[in-house]
Protein backbone atom coordinates (compact mmCIF):
# COMPACT_ATOMS: atom_id res chain seq x y z
CA UNK A 1 0.00 0.00 0.00
CA UNK A 2 3.01 2.63 0.78
CA UNK A 3 4.04 1.35 -2.61
CA UNK A 4 1.46 2.10 -4.09
CA UNK A 5 1.22 5.51 -2.35
CA UNK A 6 4.48 6.72 -3.23
CA UNK A 7 3.81 5.56 -7.23
CA UNK A 8 0.41 8.06 -7.28
CA UNK A 9 2.53 10.33 -6.23
CA UNK A 10 5.45 9.87 -8.85
CA UNK A 11 2.72 9.99 -11.30
CA UNK A 12 1.37 13.37 -10.43
CA UNK A 13 4.27 14.50 -9.75
CA UNK A 14 5.36 13.82 -13.46
CA UNK A 15 1.87 15.10 -15.01
CA UNK A 16 1.77 18.09 -12.55
CA UNK A 17 4.60 20.13 -14.18
CA UNK A 18 2.82 19.77 -17.42
CA UNK A 19 -0.50 20.94 -15.78
CA UNK A 20 -0.38 22.12 -12.32
CA UNK A 21 -3.51 23.82 -11.74
CA UNK A 22 -5.22 20.48 -12.28
CA UNK A 23 -2.85 17.67 -11.09
CA UNK A 24 -2.83 19.41 -7.52
CA UNK A 25 -6.36 18.84 -6.72
CA UNK A 26 -6.16 15.47 -8.14
CA UNK A 27 -3.30 14.54 -5.73
CA UNK A 28 -5.31 15.67 -2.90
CA UNK A 29 -8.10 13.86 -3.37
CA UNK A 30 -5.83 10.35 -3.88
CA UNK A 31 -3.99 11.29 -0.98
CA UNK A 32 -7.60 11.89 0.98
CA UNK A 33 -8.22 8.75 -0.13
CA UNK A 34 -5.40 6.93 1.20
CA UNK A 35 -5.91 9.04 4.82
CA UNK A 36 -8.53 7.11 6.54
CA UNK A 37 -8.64 5.02 9.62
CA UNK A 38 -8.30 1.84 7.86
CA UNK A 39 -5.04 2.32 6.63
CA UNK A 40 -2.10 1.99 9.21
CA UNK A 41 -0.10 5.29 10.20
CA UNK A 42 2.76 4.55 8.84
CA UNK A 43 1.35 4.93 5.31
CA UNK A 44 -0.91 8.27 6.75
CA UNK A 45 3.04 9.33 8.09
CA UNK A 46 4.91 9.06 4.11
CA UNK A 47 6.86 11.73 2.93
CA UNK A 48 3.75 13.21 0.11
CA UNK A 49 3.96 17.01 -0.03
CA UNK A 50 1.06 18.72 1.15
CA UNK A 51 1.50 21.78 -0.31
CA UNK A 52 0.07 21.44 -4.23
CA UNK A 53 -2.98 22.94 -3.26
CA UNK A 54 -0.98 25.92 -2.51
CA UNK A 55 1.06 25.56 -5.42
CA UNK A 56 -2.13 25.30 -7.23
CA UNK A 57 -3.65 28.32 -5.71
CA UNK A 58 -0.84 30.14 -6.81
CA UNK A 59 -0.92 28.91 -10.26
CA UNK A 60 -4.80 30.45 -9.94
CA UNK A 61 -4.13 33.59 -8.68
CA UNK A 62 -1.13 34.71 -11.36
CA UNK A 63 -3.44 33.94 -13.95
CA UNK A 64 -6.47 35.96 -12.40
CA UNK A 65 -4.15 38.57 -12.05
CA UNK A 66 -3.51 38.21 -16.30
CA UNK A 67 -6.43 37.32 -17.49
CA UNK A 68 -9.69 36.95 -15.43
CA UNK A 69 -11.54 34.73 -18.72
CA UNK A 70 -8.37 32.70 -19.52
CA UNK A 71 -8.63 32.03 -16.08
CA UNK A 72 -12.21 30.65 -16.28
CA UNK A 73 -11.32 28.72 -19.56
CA UNK A 74 -8.47 27.15 -17.60
CA UNK A 75 -10.84 25.80 -14.78
CA UNK A 76 -13.28 24.52 -17.18
CA UNK A 77 -11.11 23.18 -19.67
CA UNK A 78 -11.19 19.40 -20.23
CA UNK A 79 -7.82 17.41 -19.23
CA UNK A 80 -6.61 14.08 -21.11
CA UNK A 81 -4.62 12.86 -18.18
CA UNK A 82 -7.46 13.02 -15.98
CA UNK A 83 -9.60 11.07 -18.41
CA UNK A 84 -11.25 14.50 -19.76
CA UNK A 85 -12.78 15.84 -16.87
CA UNK A 86 -11.92 19.39 -15.81
CA UNK A 87 -9.78 20.70 -13.06
CA UNK A 88 -13.10 22.36 -11.46
CA UNK A 89 -14.61 19.11 -11.42
CA UNK A 90 -11.68 17.51 -9.65
CA UNK A 91 -11.88 19.59 -6.57
CA UNK A 92 -15.71 19.16 -6.34
CA UNK A 93 -15.10 15.24 -6.35
CA UNK A 94 -12.27 15.45 -4.22
CA UNK A 95 -13.93 17.62 -1.82
CA UNK A 96 -10.74 19.91 -2.05
CA UNK A 97 -12.46 23.04 -0.03
CA UNK A 98 -9.62 25.05 -0.03
CA UNK A 99 -9.16 25.08 -3.83
CA UNK A 100 -12.85 25.74 -3.92
CA UNK A 101 -13.07 28.86 -1.90
CA UNK A 102 -10.65 30.63 -3.75
CA UNK A 103 -12.55 33.70 -5.14
CA UNK A 104 -11.31 32.88 -8.77
CA UNK A 105 -13.35 29.54 -8.34
CA UNK A 106 -16.36 31.52 -6.60
CA UNK A 107 -16.39 33.89 -9.38
CA UNK A 108 -16.79 30.98 -11.47
CA UNK A 109 -19.72 29.73 -10.43
CA UNK A 110 -21.06 33.07 -10.24
CA UNK A 111 -20.58 33.13 -14.17
CA UNK A 112 -22.12 30.00 -14.53
CA UNK A 113 -24.89 30.74 -12.29
CA UNK A 114 -25.64 34.07 -14.27
CA UNK A 115 -25.10 32.76 -17.87
CA UNK A 116 -24.82 35.52 -20.38
CA UNK A 117 -25.92 38.39 -17.76
CA UNK A 118 -23.38 40.15 -15.42
CA UNK A 119 -23.28 40.10 -11.88
CA UNK A 120 -25.25 43.20 -11.04
CA UNK A 121 -28.35 42.24 -12.06
CA UNK A 122 -30.38 41.55 -8.58
CA UNK A 123 -32.74 38.68 -8.23
CA UNK A 124 -35.81 40.95 -7.16
CA UNK A 125 -34.76 42.63 -11.02
CA UNK A 126 -34.69 39.01 -12.51
CA UNK A 127 -37.81 38.21 -10.55
CA UNK A 128 -39.43 41.29 -12.34
CA UNK A 129 -38.77 40.63 -15.33
CA UNK A 130 -39.48 37.07 -15.42
CA UNK A 131 -43.02 38.52 -14.51
CA UNK A 132 -42.76 41.51 -17.44
CA UNK A 133 -40.70 39.76 -20.32
CA UNK A 134 -40.92 43.30 -22.02
CA UNK A 135 -38.36 44.75 -19.53
CA UNK A 136 -35.90 41.93 -20.48
CA UNK A 137 -34.31 44.40 -23.69
CA UNK A 138 -34.05 47.74 -21.65
CA UNK A 139 -33.46 46.65 -18.23
CA UNK A 140 -31.25 43.24 -17.83
CA UNK A 141 -27.40 44.14 -18.24
CA UNK A 142 -25.86 41.72 -20.48
CA UNK A 143 -22.16 41.16 -20.85
CA UNK A 144 -21.56 41.75 -24.76
CA UNK A 145 -23.05 45.18 -23.84
CA UNK A 146 -20.59 45.80 -21.32
CA UNK A 147 -17.86 44.89 -23.72
CA UNK A 148 -19.37 46.84 -26.57
CA UNK A 149 -19.21 50.10 -23.91
CA UNK A 150 -16.14 49.65 -23.24
CA UNK A 151 -15.17 49.41 -26.31
CA UNK A 152 -16.75 52.11 -27.21
CA UNK A 153 -14.98 54.54 -23.89
CA UNK A 154 -11.88 53.10 -25.52
CA UNK A 155 -12.71 54.38 -28.45
CA UNK A 156 -13.42 57.83 -27.20
CA UNK A 157 -10.42 57.71 -25.55
CA UNK A 158 -8.42 57.14 -28.35
CA UNK A 159 -10.37 59.92 -30.07
CA UNK A 160 -9.21 62.52 -27.71
CA UNK A 161 -5.59 61.59 -27.29
CA UNK A 162 -5.63 62.12 -31.01
CA UNK A 163 -7.05 65.40 -30.49
CA UNK A 164 -4.59 66.51 -28.33
CA UNK A 165 -2.35 64.91 -30.44
CA UNK A 166 -3.55 66.64 -33.77
CA UNK A 167 -4.05 69.96 -32.15
CA UNK A 168 -0.43 70.35 -30.97
CA UNK A 169 0.82 69.14 -34.55
CA UNK A 170 -1.32 71.78 -35.91
CA UNK A 171 -0.12 74.09 -33.46
CA UNK A 172 3.78 73.30 -34.20
CA UNK A 173 3.21 73.04 -37.97
CA UNK A 174 1.37 76.73 -37.74
CA UNK A 175 4.71 78.26 -36.82
CA UNK A 176 6.84 76.37 -39.65
CA UNK A 177 4.00 77.80 -42.06
CA UNK A 178 2.69 73.98 -42.78
CA UNK A 179 -0.43 72.16 -42.54
CA UNK A 180 -1.11 67.93 -41.63
CA UNK A 181 -1.97 65.64 -45.09
CA UNK A 182 -5.43 65.16 -45.85
CA UNK A 183 -4.87 61.61 -46.28
CA UNK A 184 -3.41 61.08 -43.34
CA UNK A 185 -6.78 62.76 -41.27
CA UNK A 186 -9.08 60.27 -43.09
CA UNK A 187 -6.82 57.05 -42.14
CA UNK A 188 -7.54 58.45 -38.46
CA UNK A 189 -10.96 58.77 -38.68
CA UNK A 190 -11.16 55.06 -40.35
CA UNK A 191 -9.26 53.82 -37.44
CA UNK A 192 -11.27 55.60 -35.27
CA UNK A 193 -14.58 54.07 -36.39
CA UNK A 194 -13.83 50.76 -35.81
CA UNK A 195 -15.28 49.19 -32.57
CA UNK A 196 -14.55 45.12 -32.15
CA UNK A 197 -17.46 44.63 -29.99
CA UNK A 198 -20.84 44.54 -31.07
CA UNK A 199 -23.94 45.42 -29.45
CA UNK A 200 -26.31 42.42 -28.36
CA UNK A 201 -29.84 41.86 -30.44
CA UNK A 202 -32.92 41.78 -29.09
CA UNK A 203 -33.61 38.31 -29.98
CA UNK A 204 -30.54 37.28 -28.01
CA UNK A 205 -31.07 38.83 -24.94
CA UNK A 206 -34.41 37.12 -24.32
CA UNK A 207 -32.58 33.82 -25.49
CA UNK A 208 -29.57 34.57 -23.28
CA UNK A 209 -31.92 35.55 -20.39
CA UNK A 210 -34.26 32.41 -20.48
CA UNK A 211 -31.37 30.01 -20.69
CA UNK A 212 -29.48 31.65 -17.39
CA UNK A 213 -29.27 29.25 -14.83
CA UNK A 214 -30.34 31.68 -12.28
CA UNK A 215 -33.54 32.49 -14.69
CA UNK A 216 -34.26 28.84 -14.56
CA UNK A 217 -34.69 29.08 -11.22
CA UNK A 218 -36.85 32.11 -10.96
CA UNK A 219 -38.97 30.51 -13.15
CA UNK A 220 -39.15 27.33 -10.62
CA UNK A 221 -40.02 29.00 -7.71
CA UNK A 222 -42.39 31.24 -9.17
CA UNK A 223 -44.52 28.30 -10.47
CA UNK A 224 -44.42 26.46 -7.50
CA UNK A 225 -45.53 29.20 -5.18
CA UNK A 226 -48.09 30.11 -8.02
CA UNK A 227 -49.66 26.05 -8.08
CA UNK A 228 -49.39 26.54 -4.23
CA UNK A 229 -51.87 29.56 -3.99
CA UNK A 230 -54.16 27.89 -7.21
CA UNK A 231 -53.86 24.36 -4.98
CA UNK A 232 -55.05 26.21 -1.69
CA UNK A 233 -57.48 28.22 -3.22
CA UNK A 234 -59.06 25.04 -4.71
CA UNK A 235 -59.49 23.60 -1.85
CA UNK A 236 -60.92 26.32 0.79
CA UNK A 237 -62.03 28.72 -1.38
CA UNK A 238 -63.62 26.40 -4.19
CA UNK A 239 -64.05 23.26 -3.45
CA UNK A 240 -67.55 22.10 -5.13
CA UNK A 241 -69.17 19.07 -6.90
CA UNK A 242 -68.85 20.32 -11.01
CA UNK A 243 -65.11 20.53 -11.78
CA UNK A 244 -64.14 24.07 -13.01
CA UNK A 245 -61.76 25.07 -15.65
CA UNK A 246 -59.02 25.94 -12.64
CA UNK A 247 -59.07 22.56 -11.00
CA UNK A 248 -58.90 21.16 -15.10
CA UNK A 249 -55.87 23.30 -14.87
CA UNK A 250 -54.47 22.32 -11.88
CA UNK A 251 -54.62 18.59 -12.30
CA UNK A 252 -53.14 18.75 -15.76
CA UNK A 253 -50.37 21.01 -13.97
CA UNK A 254 -50.11 17.95 -11.22
CA UNK A 255 -49.45 15.42 -14.33
CA UNK A 256 -46.60 17.88 -15.39
CA UNK A 257 -44.93 18.09 -12.29
CA UNK A 258 -45.04 13.86 -12.13
CA UNK A 259 -43.96 13.69 -15.57
CA UNK A 260 -40.76 16.22 -15.08
CA UNK A 261 -39.96 14.28 -11.98
CA UNK A 262 -40.01 10.83 -14.30
CA UNK A 263 -37.64 12.86 -17.00
CA UNK A 264 -34.71 13.80 -14.28
CA UNK A 265 -34.78 10.57 -12.65
CA UNK A 266 -34.42 8.86 -16.00
CA UNK A 267 -32.24 11.24 -17.01
CA UNK A 268 -30.06 10.49 -13.67
CA UNK A 269 -30.32 6.76 -14.58
CA UNK A 270 -29.06 6.60 -17.86
CA UNK A 271 -26.27 8.91 -16.38
CA UNK A 272 -25.31 6.33 -13.72
CA UNK A 273 -25.46 3.77 -16.01
CA UNK A 274 -23.08 5.41 -18.64
CA UNK A 275 -20.48 5.96 -15.96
Amino acid sequence: MVHGCYKSYENVHGSIVKDPISSAPMFCSKRRRVSSPIVPKIVQNTKIPNEFTDLAIGVLKECQKENENNTHLLLIRRVSEWGKTSCILIAVEGKNEDFIDQPECQDLFRSIWNGEMTQANGILKLIICTLIPPLIPCWVNFKEDEDYKLACDEQEAQKSKLRVLRCTCNRSLEQSNCSLPAQEDNDDSEHDSKVDAKRLGIGKKFLYFYRAPVVVFCQNVITYVAFLFLYSYILICHFEENMSVIEYLLIVWVFTLVYEEFRQVSKWLVTLVTS
